[in-house]
């Protein structure tokens, strides 16, 4: 799929802009470009980059972008694909548009909980294939909920009460290995987080996805070339849509943890689907 869309952007973007500057925030690592476009990728690394491979990045700044976004994806080092994947997002952003996708025959619209929420019909068996944020409200519309492993690391809790050890979540039991293909085979929904996608493994788990699922990628590392993910039997993509790059970057530099609820500050939250 990545070399797809490179071989795309390669071959549309007349004027082929170079990295400009790189920031890793302990969430995503942000790409601006020459063109004054950004993108950003989940970041899977869990501790600080090294004096290596900041030297290694520092290499990357004022190349051609596209080369750069390719040696990045081809490295299967995850914490370089998210780097090449933020470049591809930020390439990807004056394709991100209504007017393009329109064009395309998809539609960009305006998304929060409740759209996705719609997404997911009620009484159906849904399988979130990595964490999601509306976990619960997934939960509590959904026939069953099962929940694994795909990408980031799944989110651990545990409730102490008297004798009583619990494990969250509760609301979605944590599948592994055969149950989970058990699981997978018999989805009306799949939701994908897209963390995923850094670790090069999105195209193996939509091959084993049955057509009769709905699949939906969800993350801002979802923010890339539009077609190439519908081609591979993706049904909705939500992601965010840079509005404003410069915003962005500062964010990342800027934000803590809590750089979550300032996202819309330079971004809006989309779904883009097929046109019916």
């Amino acid at each position: 799929m990545f070399k797809e869309i490179i071989e795309f952007l390669r071959a549309n973007v007349f004027a082929m802009p170079s990295v400009d500057s790189i920031v890793f925030h302990s969430r995503y690592i942000g790409a601006y470009l020459s063109s004054r476009e950004a993108g950003l990728a989940v970041n899977p690394l869990t501790t600080e980059l090294s004096d290596e491979n900041i030297s290694y990045l520092q290499d990357i700044i004022g190349q051609n972008a596209v080369q750069a976004a390719e040696v990045l994806c081809a490295s299967g080092v995850p914490w370089k694909f998210a780097t090449g994947i933020a470049i591809l997002n930020a390439l990807s952003q004056p394709y991100l548009t209504f007017k393009y996708l329109q064009g395309h025959r998809f539609l960009m619209l305006p998304s929060d909980e409740e759209t996705l929420l719609e997404s997911i019909p009620e009484n159906s068996n849904v399988l979130l294939a990595g964490f999601n944020h509306h976990l619960r409200s997934i939960a509590h519309k959904a026939e069953t909920v099962n929940l694994f492993q795909v990408g980031l690391p799944l989110p651990e809790t545990v409730a102490l009460s008297g004798d009583n050890i619990l494990r969250g979540p509760l609301c979605a039991p944590v599948i592994h290995g055969p149950e989970a293909e058990k699981r997978l085979e018999k989805a009306d929904v799949v939701v994908i987080d897209a963390s995923i996608m850094v670790f090069g493994k999105l195209e193996e788990l939509l091959s084993r996805i049955p057509d009769k699922s709905t699949t939906i990628l969800y993350g801002a590392t979802a923010a890339i070339f539009p077609p190439s993910l519908f081609r591979r039997g993706i049904d909705a993509v939500f992601t965010w849509k840079v509005t404003n790059s410069y915003r962005m970057m500062n964010l990342l530099l800027n934000s803590g943890a809590e750089v979550e609820y300032h996202l819309s500050e330079a971004a809006r939250s989309v779904i883009v689907k097929p046109a019916q």
